[in-house]
C-alpha cells in the first residue's frame, strides 16, 4: 500500500466497538468509557477534556509524521499513537483513493476550527539561533465606581500601581507613596487583583507582586531547566500564599484578604504561565487568541462539571465567586498548572484582571493587540476600552510583545 494513500469510507465510519454513527471520521480511546468530548455522540457524558485524547493530533499538524509507513496498518486500516487511532474501512464499494495528509487536515479542521490547518502560514518552529526580544507595556485604572485601586502588577521597569495607596485615573497619587520600581527578573510579569476590602485588597496584591519577583529572582538562573523553572514559578505564588495569610492574622481589618494573580516569565526560548483566580493570561499568535489560564470562579466549576452553559457564565450569580485565591488555604501549594510554551516571533500576551476581561470580548482583545506594534498603546487603549464598556471594577492589563 502507498503509505500516502488509505481507501477511505465516507458514507459511514462506525467505532471500534459496539455503537455506530454516521461521521466524516471518528476516533477512540482505548480506555472503552474514556470517550473524547470532541466527537461524543449525545448519550455519553465524557469523563474528561479531550485534550488527552486528541493529543496526537496536534502533534501531528505538520502532518509529515503521518506519512511514515510505520504508522500504516492492514484493514481496517488505522492510524495508532498512544491512546487514540483513526479507523479507515475499505471495504465498502464507495471507497475512494485520498490522499492522506490531505484528510486527516481536512478532520483537523473539523475537530479543531478556531485553529490554523495546515494550509495556513503556520510557523512550527523559531529560526535557528533566534533569542526573543521582550517589549511591554502596562496601565491600571481605579474604574469609575470604585475609590481605591486594589490591583497590583509587577512590569520591570514600571513603577508599581501603589504601596498600599490608591492610584489610578480617578484617584489622587499620594506623594509620599513610594513609586520605586520592584526590583526583580527582567523578563517577569505579575498582575494581582486584591479582595477583602479596600486596604486587605491592595494590601494582598502588593505582597503578591513583591514576593513572586523576590522569590523568582533568588531561584531563576540562565542555565535552570524546564521543570525546575515551573517549580520555581509554583513555589513562588506559594510564598506569596504564606505571605498573605501570614498578614491575614494580623488584624480584624485584613481577616478577609486575598488576591487573584497570573504569572507570566519569558526565559530562554519559553514562557511558563501560572494563574490563581479570574484574573487571566491570553496569547496572540497568527490572529489567534487563546486563553490560557482558567477561571477558579464557582460558574467556571459548573461549566466544568457540565451543569452551566459556557455562555452563562458571564451572568451567572456566581460568576465572581473564587474557590481558589491567594491568601487561601487551597492555595498553598500554588497552582495547579505551570504551562510550558515555546516562543515565536511575533507572540504577544496578555495578563489582565477582570475589570478588563468582563467587559471586553476577546475577539476586542484580539484586535486591539494586532493592530498596535507599541504595547503600552495596546494596554492603554484596552484599558480605555474597558471604561467605555461600563467596567464596574478597577481595571489593569499588562501586554508583551515576543520580537
Amino acid at each position: 500500500m502507498n503509505p500516502g494513500n488509505l481507501r477511505y469510507t465516507e458514507e459511514w465510519i462506525h467505532w471500534v466497538g459496539t455503537e455506530q454513527f454516521s461521521s466524516p471520521f471518528q476516533l477512540f480511546d482505548n480506555e472503552r468509557s474514556h470517550w473524547s468530548r470532541f466527537l461524543q455522540p449525545a448519550p455519553f457524558n465524557p469523563p474528561r477534556s479531550p485534550g488527552d485524547g486528541l493529543a496526537w493530533i496536534e502533534r501531528a499538524s505538520a502532518w509529515d509524521p503521518i506519512r511514515r509507513e510505520r504508522f500504516l496498518k492492514s484493514d481496517p486500516t488505522a492510524l495508532v499513537e498512544g491512546r487514540c487511532r483513526v479507523v479507515i474501512p475499505s471495504t465498502s464499494r464507495k471507497a475512494i483513493e485520498v490522499d492522506l495528509a490531505r484528510r486527516i487536515r481536512r478532520m483537523f479542521a473539523w475537530l479543531f476550527p478556531n485553529r490554523n490547518d495546515s494550509d495556513s502560514p503556520v510557523a512550527t518552529k523559531a529560526p535557528p539561533g533566534w533569542k526573543p526580544v521582550v517589549r511591554a507595556g502596562v496601565r491600571s485604572d481605579v474604574g469609575p465606581v470604585r475609590e481605591h485601586n486594589e490591583d497590583s502588577y509587577y512590569v520591570p521597569g514600571h513603577a508599581p500601581v501603589s504601596r498600599y495607596n490608591s492610584l489610578g485615573s480617578n484617584a489622587n497619587v499620594d506623594p509620599t507613596a513610594d513609586m520605586t520600581p520592584i526590583k526583580g527578573p527582567e523578563n517577569l510579569f505579575v498582575v494581582a487583583d486584591g479582595m477583602g476590602g479596600q486596604l486587605a485588597g491592595e494590601m494582598a496584591s502588593q505582597l503578591a507582586v513583591e514576593t513572586i519577583p523576590s522569590v523568582v529572582k533568588s531561584g531563576l538562573t540562565e542555565d535552570l531547566s524546564p521543570k525546575e523553572t515551573r517549580e520555581l514559578i509554583r513555589r513562588a505564588m506559594s510564598r506569596a500564599n504564606e505571605e498573605i495569610l501570614e498578614r491575614a492574622s494580623k488584624g480584624p481589618e485584613t481577616t478577609n484578604m486575598g488576591t487573584t494573580c497570573v504569572v507570566a516569565l519569558i526565559h530562554g526560548d519559553r514562557a511558563y504561565v501560572a494563574g490563581i483566580g479570574d484574573s487571566r493570561v491570553y496569547r496572540l499568535r497568527q490572529g489567534k487568541l487563546e486563553q490560557l489560564t482558567k477561571d477558579h470562579s464557582l460558574a467556571q466549576a459548573l461549566v466544568d462539571a457540565g451543569t452551566l452553559k459556557p455562555e452563562e457564565v458571564a451572568t451567572h450569580k456566581f460568576n465572581h465567586v473564587l474557590y481558589l485565591y491567594l491568601g487561601s488555604r487551597e492555595a498553598r501549594d500554588g497552582p495547579d498548572t505551570v504551562k510550558e510554551l515555546e516562543l515565536m516571533p511575533g507572540d504577544r500576551f496578555l495578563l489582565a484582571s477582570d475589570g478588563l476581561t468582563g467587559v471586553v470580548p476577546d475577539e476586542d482583545l484580539a484586535r486591539v493587540m494586532a493592530q498596535n506594534q507599541d504595547p503600552e498603546v495596546s494596554a492603554r487603549e484596552l484599558v480605555d476600552m474597558a471604561l467605555r464598556n461600563q467596567s464596574r471594577d478597577n481595571i489593569t492589563c499588562a501586554v508583551i510583545h515576543i520580537d
